[in-house]
C-alpha cells in the first residue's frame, strides 16, 4: 500500500509547470475574447446609435455581481437587458436612458434618469432627450466604462 501512495506523492515539477502554464494561457485567451467582444459592442453602438427609455424591472445578485434588469421597447420590439451598474440608486419602475444599435440589438443602460413627462418616439431618439446631456458626453462615458 505504501508503494502505491508513493507513486502519487512524487511531483514532477516540469509537468506541474506545464499544467499551470496551460491554465494561465486559457485564462488569457478568454480575457482577450471578452475584451474584444466588449469593444466590438461599443463600436457597434458608436457606428449607429439611437436612444430610448429603459424601465427598471428588477435586480439580480450573485456572490460577486449585483445587476439591474431593465426592459426597452423600440420599433415594436421589446427586449430585456441586464447591467452591472450601481444598483443602489435605482428602484423598480424607474425610467432611465438606454443607448442601442437597432441593427444588432446591442443596448447599454446609461446612468441618466428620464422624467415621466418625456415620451419616447416609436423609433427612439437620435440624440439624448435631455438638454443637459450631449451625445459626445455619452460616447465619452461609454469609452471610459467599456
Amino acid at each position: 500500500m505504501n508503494k502505491f501512495l508513493a507513486k502519487f506523492k512524487k511531483h514532477n515539477i516540469k509537468e506541474d509547470l506545464i499544467q499551470w502554464l496551460g491554465i494561465i494561457l486559457i485564462i488569457i485567451f478568454f480575457s482577450i475574447i471578452i475584451f474584444y467582444s466588449n469593444r466590438n459592442g461599443l463600436n457597434n453602438i458608436k457606428e449607429k446609435r439611437l436612444y430610448t427609455v429603459g424601465i427598471i424591472s428588477g435586480f439580480s445578485r450573485t456572490k460577486t455581481t449585483k445587476s439591474v434588469k431593465y426592459i426597452i421597447s423600440y420599433s415594436g420590439k421589446t427586449l430585456e437587458g441586464k447591467s452591472s451598474i450601481n444598483i443602489n440608486k435605482y428602484s423598480i419602475g424607474d425610467r432611465v436612458l438606454v443607448v442601442y444599435n437597432p441593427k444588432t440589438n446591442i443596448n447599454i443602460l446609461l446612468p441618466y434618469f428620464i422624467d415621466d413627462s418625456i415620451k419616447e418616439p416609436y423609433n427612439g431618439w437620435s440624440k439624448p432627450p435631455m438638454n443637459n446631456i450631449t451625445d459626445s458626453e455619452i460616447i465619452k462615458y461609454l469609452e471610459e466604462k467599456y
